[in-house]
């Protein structure tokens, strides 16, 4: 949000406002706060999502499930939505080509034409395109079909079909990845946002300095789901006619799930992957056994999703938001916005007078400030995949002099920024998260 207002202010991206990741989501955004500042992009975040729903549930009607084993699986997509979304939007904006490229592999399966297969690998090969040009990672979840496909081209002779649903693919993405090259080359910072979205998004998503205990179970929760899914593969035998669509559905979610043990940092990496979760749990629900059959044959797998599933979860939005996790709360929020439009006067609310150090931007939001630097928060964060952070905001802090600094309370902070912040004097610090500075008077 922060980054499409400066954006639509004048900045140019990665030069004049940084970040690790790539235009799409940034021009959703921009796009949203166009059709209305306040409510814009949740607005899209409704069309994207009912458009996600409306997709899914054809692919449930189309494997001839039942109402009930129908609502289930939406729910489920419903519900997962909410938990896993911690504020953060990124992968809504590609859920539509997720759920379309499944729609049309599934579609190509049921009725045995190929041609489904290939407006499928469209969106697949712009499923791909678009995470590189946003979260590098989440290009999982179109990667896995490629993998499936050519496993099933294998198995049934069509490596034919296969190699030409790759070139499309392909061509669908060499399209997409070249219109945001265009954009960037002509504003130029292609360089820039190359760097930023493939190289420094690749070392970050990968990074395991800190390991906090919410990525721990993230990790248990991707390895119980792979088992849970392998375990699934064994027992499942109702599916008769539909045991392709079985193979892709256990083919994409262990093409997620494996990378997610090594990679797998926060919940809202899973938002794209939502349909697959989806159609997958409604398989799983109209799987379970019917009629006299041992109870743990039921249980057992179904305690092991579950497990997973509460694992994967852990940071909810009612742990997260309410009673706080990373000393985060939706309280503690309000408290420090508070204090910082109370301590820094209006009339000094501009970008030449307010720089934060190592907070989240939502400051600038909130003082209605664009700030004239590129690293402009989280700076230490980004240091470590870029040697110029450090250097680039020491040195605009000197030469520039601020009047006001907004410095996260954390002890790397005020290490890294010491020298810097030896020409002010202490003026707040009341809020949760941050100092309040001000530059001393000469």
């Amino acid at each position: 949000m922060y980054d499409a207002k400066a954006i639509l202010e004048g900045k140019t991206p990665y030069l004049e406002v940084f970040d690790h990741k790539g235009l799409y989501h940034i021009g959703v955004n921009i796009l949203g706060l166009l059709i209305n500042e306040a409510f814009g992009v949740f607005i899209l975040e409704i069309i994207f999502q009912a458009i996600t729903i409306f997709i899914v549930f054809e692919i449930l009607h189309m494997t001839e499930m039942s109402i009930i084993e129908k609502a289930v699986a939406i729910g489920f997509f419903v519900v997962l939505r909410l938990v896993i979304g911690g504020g953060n939007a990124i992968g809504t904006w590609l859920l539509p080509f997720v759920a379309a490229y499944l729609y049309f592999y599934c579609r190509a399966l049921k009725e045995s034409k190929d041609s489904y297969f290939i407006v499928g690998s469209v969106f697949l090969g712009v499923e791909i395109a678009l995470s590189l040009n946003s979260r590098l990672l989440d290009a999982v979840y179109s990667y896995g079909g490629l993998i499936w496909f050519l496993l099933y081209a294998i198995k049934n002779h069509k490596m034919k079909v296969f190699w030409m649903n790759a070139l499309i693919a392909f061509g669908s993405f060499a399209i997409v990845t070249g219109v945001f090259a265009a954009v960037a080359a002509s504003g130029g910072y292609f360089a820039e946002m190359a760097e930023a979205a493939l190289l420094e998004n690749f070392i970050y998503i990968g990074r395991t300095e800190n390991f906090p205990l919410d990525q721990v179970f993230f990790r248990i929760g991707s390895g119980l789901l792979v088992l849970i899914a392998i375990l699934f593969e064994r027992l499942e035998k109702r599916w008769g006619a539909n045991i392709v669509i079985k193979n892709l559905l256990l083919t994409l979610m262990l093409s997620i799930f494996v990378p997610c043990i090594f990679l797998g940092r926060y919940l809202s990496y899973l938002t794209a992957g939502l349909p697959i979760f989806a159609v997958w749990f409604g398989y799983f629900f109209h799987a379970i056994p019917k009629g006299k059959i041992a109870v743990a044959s039921k249980l057992i797998p179904l305690s092991i999703f579950a497990v997973g599933t509460i694992l994967l979860s852990s940071l909810t939005p009612t742990l997260y938001y309410t009673t706080g996790v990373g000393d985060f709360s939706y309280a503690k929020n309000k408290q420090d916005e508070t204090i910082l439009l109370t301590t820094i006067p209006e009339e000094d609310r501009d970008g030449e007078k307010v720089f934060a150090i190592d907070c989240s931007c939502a400051v600038y939001l909130a003082l209605d400030v664009t700030a004239e630097q590129r690293f402009y928060a989280n700076q230490s964060w980004w240091a470590l995949d870029n040697e110029n952070v450090l250097k680039e905001t020491i040195t605009f802090i000197k030469e520039k002099s601020p009047k006001w600094l907004i410095v996260a309370k954390d002890e790397e902070s005020l290490t890294n920024y010491g020298d810097a912040l030896l020409s002010y004097e202490l003026v707040s610090e009341e809020a949760s998260r941050f100092y309040i500075y001000r530059l001393k008077a000469n």
